[in-house]
């Protein structure tokens, strides 16, 4: 059986002590609908060894937010990457060019050497 669109039960996934209800309240948290205080009340009741991890993850969200944000103004993310996809060329030109391209980027570029 297969319940139909628009027919769900409304569940408080808040609720439940799993990645569902962990996301659920993260989600709060980030969206201001809940305080940091309750996100962390929560991260007890999930783990108590492991709230200090859980009780971060709101600000490591909203950095990482940050960092995508800027990156994107930058605009210079898919020259890069498609810059340093060219087989065999030397790791030290490669940042020389994508420094000359984006001299204050907020990121970097990976060089992989297995593609050589």
């Amino acid at each position: 059986y297969t319940v139909p669109p628009g027919e769900e039960p409304n569940q408080d996934f808040s609720e439940r002590l799993d990645f569902t209800g962990m996301m659920a309240v993260l989600k709060g948290a980030i969206s201001k609908k809940c305080d940091l205080k309750t996100f962390e009340t929560f991260g007890r009741k999930i783990s108590k060894d492991q709230v200090h991890v859980i009780a971060s993850l709101p600000k490591l969200v909203e950095r990482c937010a940050e960092a995508l944000f800027s990156l994107a103004k930058e605009d210079a993310l898919f020259y890069l990457y498609d810059y340093c996809q060219y087989r065999e060329v030397n790791p030290a030109i490669v940042r020389e060019h994508c420094f000359s391209m984006a001299p204050d980027a907020d990121f970097r570029v990976q060089f992989d050497g297995k593609l050589s």
